[in-house]
């Protein structure tokens, strides 16, 4: 892992939301605008097919 997916991976891991405050080019490019905090929830959403072909969520 790299040391920001390791960072990550910690964060996640211990389920505890943080702030942080996203920063230049990247952060307005994501839509984020510069220098304004956000709080990032340590659940990760990931979509799926079910078997008869519809959505679903599965919760991590």
């Amino acid at each position: 892992m790299t040391p920001n997916q390791t960072i990550a991976y910690n964060w996640i891991s211990q389920g505890t939301p943080i702030v942080t405050v996203p920063r230049g080019a990247n952060a307005q490019a994501a839509g984020l605008t510069p220098g304004m905090p956000i709080t990032l929830e340590p659940q990760v959403q990931i979509y799926v097919n079910a078997p008869n072909g519809s959505i679903v969520v599965r919760n991590y």
